[in-house]
């Protein structure tokens, strides 16, 4: 039994090099030198140290297992294993649809500041390259070599995950420089911003002097004044208002101090 999965193993290598590996080359090439998408887009951004060996190992460990593991069993029984099994092989054609549109579904909110033409030429590429490797994938199944088609997915996520993890070990993009840079500024650029327009303040001082006024008690306006008790208006910042009149004018003039 054995033997035959690893006879059968070698034979589909051929297939995944012509449906997985070319098209995500061509996907690659198509994403960075035309639609101008940096392949570290759909990555965290980097810290301050242009190396994984920042990353907590419970972390890394965690991403490897999700990533290499856990999500390419979930895709094979969900999208492909259940759905031939229940539904023969149009069960696995509309799984394989669902398969192919789940990942430019979330894909593309990593690029929502790209205009519209982009964003649809992204989406064009990244269904290219996953209905290709859909067709690989469920070859297996149709063969009732399902086993491979699981062991190919998780070798293939593999692949991707640790060849990050080394790429970012060995070979430092220049690009994560940049974006490295462009965080260091931007985290300072907000604590300048929080200093100026933050920083805790005390309410000034406000020292209220009296006037004399100046005033014609004899004019009509203020013999229509009724005296009375109140006491000065109380504005913001404890201002007092004070009326002043000026001689050729019939209006009061509000002064705050």
């Amino acid at each position: 039994m054995w033997e035959e999965y690893l006879y059968k193993f070698f034979e589909y290598m051929p297939l995944y090099l012509g449906l997985v590996l070319v098209p995500a080359l061509i996907r690659t090439v198509i994403d960075t030198a035309i639609i101008k998408i940096k392949p570290s887009t759909f990555e965290l951004p980097p810290s301050s140290k242009e190396s994984i060996l920042s990353i907590k190992y419970e972390d890394a460990f965690s991403s490897f297992v999700g990533t290499s593991l856990y999500a390419p069993l979930v895709e094979e029984l969900v999208f492909r294993g259940c759905p031939y099994l229940f539904f023969g092989l149009t069960g696995l054609v509309v799984g394989n649809i669902v398969w192919v549109l789940a990942h430019p579904s979330w894909q593309l909110r990593y690029i929502s500041g790209l205009p519209l033409e982009k964003k649809l030429a992204f989406t064009a590429n990244t269904v290219f390259y996953y209905s290709c490797a859909s067709i690989f994938f469920s070859i297996p199944w149709l063969q009732d070599y399902g086993l491979l088609a699981i062991t190919y997915h998780m070798a293939h996520n593999a692949i991707l995950t640790l060849g990050g993890f080394f790429h970012e070990i060995e070979l430092p993009a220049p690009w994560k420089k940049e974006e490295a840079e462009f965080f260091r500024e931007s985290r300072g650029l907000k604590r300048k911003l929080e200093e100026k327009y933050f920083r805790d303040t005390k309410p000034s001082e406000i020292e209220e002097e009296e006037e004399e006024l100046e005033v014609d008690f004899e004019r009509e306006f203020f013999k229509s004044i009724t005296p009375s008790e109140e006491k000065p208006v109380k504005v913001k910042r404890e201002q007092t208002v004070i009326a002043r009149a000026v001689d050729d004018e019939e209006w009061l003039f509000w002064r705050s101090h």
